[in-house]
Parts: structure tokens; sequence; C-alpha cells
């Protein structure tokens, strides 16, 4: 076989055309890729300082991709408290109009102010939602980023700070001293299901969030609302079992009532017979000088010649004493200073026809000068009967086997005591404790309250009155005669689960003892916990 090796020619020309074939590779890569470098043998040097640039426009163009996504984030925030800053100014134009009470309605009012709950509520929502990329903007959470040293990390479980001034240091050194433990914040509610819809704004450290609650929600019910709203106001609820004490039962009463007494005074006239005059500010619960504001005094003088019977004067002093000057007509014409002179000058006299009434009980004649006070003033009182049978847990008629009742009849004749007649008992065990008011010699009833409350507690006999009826009270003022009257009001022991909870971070620690207390101020109960 024959071998061509000594080609000259043919050598030179495929070595032109593998060179020919290198350069139009570099072309092409330069071509399809842009650059005049590709490689290290296109230009070592060139490629050094390309590199270089294109870390740098890297850079340049991350940091204008950067700038974009700042501006949108800022963007974002902007409209948000745009948004905000208009509902602010539509709350401030509300509370503005509300000053102008004269020309709103009630309801009215009330409409501006579910506008403003409705705006406040939307203002938490949108704090709450408004986010770039999952990221919340202005819930409060950019803040500082804070760090603890591991030796404190378990003595703080929460802090943070509210401003700092850094300069020129990307950090601060902080030492906290801690003065007093913090306390953590608690409202308790026991009122039980609502009975009518609410508005309830719950604030915490996150924010704050406006509940409407409808009527008949029940403590389950807002604990939900509350909690459902956690992540906004940072406040959550919870229902505790704790210790729990039971109410006693209540037993049935009455109130005896009597009227108060007005002050009066009979002045007496030039004849046998007088002519009463009677305190007009009294009225059915006041009759004395003291609850009247003061003393109510008639003063009679001589009247100038000529003259008719007149109201001189109405003064009242400084201890709120009222004295009624009425000058006594001097006898001439049909004015002789007599019952029917004196009752006209009270009644045409406004002031004075307000305080005092004026009766003339017999023939009195004409009146002497002279100063009177009206006295016997007595204020309402009262005797409670309450049912004796009533224990801690029964209260109510049908658990103590029946109705308890009392009857105030007059006694018959002249001149009796006060006294317990019977204590009856009928088939369904109703029973009725009948008491005798007193009488003086003229038949008429003369029994005090406290007449009553003697007899009924020294009726000690078995199936006496004392064995039924524990009385309080009393009084000077008369007993009235009706109709048989029960004693009611009574129930039965409940179970009301007052739940008493220890709420400290160490409830263990037996250094600090919780105690409950319960404080009796009289009629009016109040539960008081003491530490």
């Amino acid at each position: 076989m024959t071998r061509i090796n000594t080609n000259v020619a043919s050598l030179r020309g495929l070595r032109n055309l593998n060179k020919s074939n290198k350069l139009l590779d570099t072309s092409l890569s330069r071509l399809s890729t842009g650059l005049k470098i590709n490689s290290g043998k296109d230009n070592p040097a060139g490629l050094i300082g390309s590199e270089t640039l294109r870390t740098q426009i890297t850079a340049i163009e991350q940091s204008i991709r950067n700038s974009n996504r700042a501006n949108s984030v800022i963007s974002t925030a902007d409209s948000a408290l745009g948004e905000i800053g208009g509902l602010l100014n539509q709350v401030r134009g509300l509370v503005q109009e509300g000053l102008n009470s004269g020309a709103l309605s009630q309801s009215e009012i009330e409409a501006n102010q579910l506008q403003i709950d409705a705006a406040l509520s939307a203002i938490n929502r949108i704090s709450a939602n408004t986010s770039f990329a999952g990221d919340k903007l202005i819930d409060g959470s950019k803040s500082f980023n804070t760090s603890v040293t591991t030796a404190d990390a378990a003595k703080l479980s929460d802090f943070g700070i509210n401003e700092a001034v850094f300069g020129s240091s990307s950090t601060i050194a902080i030492n906290a001293t801690v003065t007093t433990a913090a306390e953590k914040a608690e409202l308790r509610y026991a009122g039980g299901t609502l009975a009518s819809a609410t508005t309830l704004e719950v604030a915490g450290s996150n924010g704050s969030q406006v509940l409407f609650l409808g009527a008949s929600s029940t403590s389950t019910n807002i604990r939900d609302a509350i909690n459902g709203v956690s992540d906004v106001t940072g406040v959550s609820a919870a229902i505790g079992s704790g210790l729990n004490f039971n109410t006693d039962a209540v037993a049935n009463s009455t109130v005896v009532t009597s009227n108060a007494i007005k002050n009066s005074i009979a002045v007496n006239g030039t004849t046998s017979g007088s002519i009463t005059f009677t305190d007009l500010r009294g009225t059915a619960l006041e009759g004395t000088d003291a609850t009247l504001g003061g003393a109510l005094n008639i003063t009679f003088t001589e009247a100038a010649t000529n003259s008719a019977t007149s109201i001189n004067s109405i003064t009242t002093a400084g201890n709120g004493d009222i004295t009624i000057s009425i000058e006594l007509g001097d006898g001439s014409g049909a004015d002789a200073g007599d019952f029917a002179a004196v009752s006209a000058a009270i009644t045409g006299n406004a002031t004075a026809n307000s305080l005092v009434s004026v009766a003339d009980n017999t023939a009195v004649g004409t009146f002497a000068a002279g100063n009177s006070v009206l006295i016997g003033g007595v204020n309402s009182e009262t005797l409670t009967l309450t049912d004796r049978r009533a224990t801690t847990t029964a209260g109510a008629d049908a658990t103590l086997g029946g109705t308890l009742s009392y009857n105030f009849t007059a006694a018959s004749g002249s001149s009796a005591a006060t006294s317990i007649s019977s204590v009856a008992t009928d088939s369904d065990g109703n029973i009725t404790v009948n008491v005798e008011l007193g009488t003086d010699g003229s038949s008429v009833v003369n029994a005090t309250l406290t007449d009553i409350k003697n007899a009924i507690d020294n009726n000690l006999i078995a199936g006496g009155a004392a064995e039924f009826i524990t009385t309080a009270g009393g009084g000077t003022t008369l007993g009235v005669a009706g109709s048989a009257t029960q004693l009611t009001g009574g129930n039965d022991g409940l179970n009301n689960d007052i739940s008493f909870i220890d709420k400290r971070a160490d409830p263990s620690d037996a250094t600090q003892a919780l105690n409950v207390e319960f404080l009796n101020s009289g009629n009016s109960q109040t539960l008081a916990v003491a530490t």
C-alpha cells in the first residue's frame, strides 16, 4: 500500500485549515456569549479585570433589586398607614360631632359610637394583617433585636426596649436592674351569661381588638371570643376551677312600716278652743326636724292701727329653722285677728301655704302675740319579721312545710294590752300568727311597733309566736290593724360556685399564704380577699 508522507503542500493546507477552524470557533464563541474574553487563554489580564467588573455589576444589580424590594415594603406599609390615618381622622370627626349633644338624638349618638367602634376594629385588623411576603410590618414586631446572656435567661421571661441610640456602634450592652418583679395583669369576670348584646374592647401587649358579643353569650362564648384574637391582643382567657363556696338559704321575711308623724302645734285662742298648725314638709317617711332640715316656728305680732292680718315675713336661719311671722289685725272692720283672718293670710301666701296648714278645732276667738314651735314629728319606723324556721339550706315555703303569715287586729274593749291571741296552723301546714293590738281608755288602738315586737318575742310557749318569728327594729309609732300578710322572699340554699384561684407565679410558696376572708358589713355583705 502506498502512503504519501512527504506532501508538503497538503500538510501546509491542513495546518491552515485547523487554524481557520480555531479562529472560527473563537469568533462563534464570542458571538454566542457576547463576550470578548470567554476563558483565560483569550486574555488572562483582561479576564481578571472583567471578573472584577462582573462582581461589581452583580452587587450593584442586587442592590438595585434590594432597593426596589424595600420600596415595595415601604409602599405597602405606607398604604396601610394611610388607611389608618384616614380612619383616625374619621374617628376624630365623629368625636367632634358628638360634642354637639344638643343637636343630636340618642340614636344618632349611638350610631356614631358604633361607627367609631367599627373604625377602631378596622385599625386593629389593618395593623395586625399588613404584611409583605409573610412578614408583619406595623404590628409592633419590628423592634430591636435583643439577646440575653445564658446566666440571665432563666431570670427573665420577657423584656422589651422601646428606644435606643446606637451612634456608630452596631450593638449596645444593657445592664438591667429588676426593682420589682412583674405581675401578670388579670381581669376576672363572674357575671355569668350576658343579659344583652355587649361590645367589649380587649387591649393587651400586642394590640387591641373590639369584640361584639350577642345577648345570652355564656362564659364559654366570651372565653372563645377573647382567645380567638389572642394573636392580635396578647390576651388569653380561661375558665378555671378553684375553691368553691355555697350560699346559705334565705328566710322569708316582711317589714312592717309605719307612716311618719308630722310636726304640729295647737295655739289656744281667747276662748277654750285652739287653732292647729301642721308642718306640710313632712312625708310618709320623714317627720322630724333633723330630717326636714330644721324646726318650723309660728310667731304672732300685733299689727299697726287699722291693719289687716297678714304674713309679715318668712325667714330661714343658718341652722335651717324657718319662722313664719304673722301680724294680727287690730280688730277694725271685718278683720278681728281670728282664725278666719289667720287662715286667709296663710292660704293667700304661696310660700306659707306650702309650709304649714291650719285648722280650727273649735271657736277660738282671737290670738295674742307670741311664738310657737311645731313639735312632735316622728320619722317612719320599721319592724322586720323573719321566719325562724329557716336553716342554712332550707328557706322556701315548700321546704319548710308551709307559709308563715301574721295578722294584726284591734283588741276588743278599752285599755287592752298588745298580745298574741293565737298561732293557727291549717291542714296544709300554713301558719298564721294573730296579734291583738292594744287600746287606750277610749278603745282606740295605741299599740306601737315596739309593743308588737315585745308581744312576739315574749310568746315563748311551745308553738308560740317566738318559735316561728324573729323580730328586729320597732318604734314608738302605732301599728295598724289589717288583713293577714304572708312572709315572703325565702329560698333554699344554692351552689353559686364562687371560685378562688391562686394566680401567683409560685402558688406552692408556703411563706406567702393566700387567705379568703368574708367581711359582714351589715345588711349588704361584701366579699374581700386578704393576703
